[in-house]
């Protein structure tokens, strides 16, 4: 059983669960889950299909109590999983709630995990003024780059069943995580300067990803997010932007760059309002097409690339 009195002396919000087994896993998880559940809160868990399941049965008829969102079924942006949580947190205003996010699973691609942390970083802020306790689970199996990163990404970190103020947390800086730069394009990756020819960034687009072998729906994801993108480089700054796809054997990438620059580290990350005059909805609208959106911008421009899964 989990040691409330530890949690809460701990100023528990946010804290990583670093776990060496699936009972490890279960044990702190399922205590979390019931004791929301008996005191009336919200609980939602946003994990693989597998630890879902196991904590479902652990719950028995109270499971079906518990939101379940399955993030290996096409959900694991991890922008478009800080999205959720805000939407979550949205929908029950004023009222305590509890989520068990597990996005850091053994053989997920290494841009993905580093991706995952960025946005686990950026949670605090997103989350800022709920009552949302976040547990965020890290299988000790992981790299030991990443789980030093979780210690300092998190205020609290739970072992073995321990709460424990995180010695190493960073504390809840605003640029937490936005200087990571991103790896190369290839130098054999298509190149396209743009301005004002939008219906040439979509005819390229679309004619590259075909190429690389992506699926004609996913292609067409994939060619609205780049116009997204391109517009907001034609509206919101005063110069050319530049194009660049390349695929691998496992997905086709696309970036976009240009001199602008973004200011809000949570841009798209929240469903916009309909009713609402607001700018990056094109952004919120490119994280729910991709499979994984990296954004980075600064004083030099903003770069944001855009990946799509082949064989999907």
């Amino acid at each position: 059983m989990c040691d409330w009195a530890e949690a809460d002396a701990c100023g528990f919000r946010h804290a990583a669960v670093l776990y060496r087994t699936a009972e490890d896993y279960a044990a702190v998880m399922l205590d979390f889950i019931r004791s929301g559940l008996t005191a009336g809160e919200p609980v939602l868990v946003a994990s693989t299909a597998a630890h879902a399941a196991g904590l479902r049965a652990g719950l028995d008829r109270r499971g079906a109590q518990v939101e379940l969102a399955d993030l290996t079924a096409g959900g694991a942006n991890p922008g478009r999983v800080l999205s959720m949580l805000r939407m979550f947190a949205c929908d029950h205003p004023g009222r305590a709630m509890r989520c068990v996010l597990d996005q850091s699973w053994p053989g997920r691609p290494p841009e993905e995990l580093a991706e995952a942390m960025r946005h686990e970083r950026l949670a605090a802020m997103a989350l800022a003024g709920t009552g949302l306790r976040l547990l965020c689970a890290y299988d000790s199996r992981l790299d030991p780059g990443l789980l030093g990163a979780a210690e300092t990404a998190h205020p609290v970190v739970v072992r073995d069943g321990r709460w424990c103020p995180s010695r190493s947390f960073a504390g809840r800086d605003r640029e937490a995580g936005r200087d990571d730069r991103l790896s190369r394009p290839p130098p054999s990756a298509a190149r396209l300067a743009f301005r004002d020819e939008q219906a040439a960034v979509r005819r390229f687009v679309s004619a590259e990803a075909l190429r690389a072998g992506l699926p004609e729906h996913r292609t067409r994801d994939l060619v609205i997010a780049a116009a997204e993108l391109a517009a907001n480089t034609l509206m919101h700054t005063d110069g050319p932007g530049t194009l660049v796809m390349w695929a691998t054997t496992a997905e086709v990438i696309c970036q976009v760059s240009d001199c602008g620059r973004i200011t809000d580290p949570l841009a798209g990350t929240l469903r916009p309002d309909p009713a609402a005059t607001t700018r990056h909805r094109g952004l919120w609208l490119v994280h729910q097409v991709g499979d994984l959106v990296q954004i980075r911008s600064g004083p030099a421009g903003t770069t944001v690339r855009v990946h799509m899964r082949l064989g999907t």
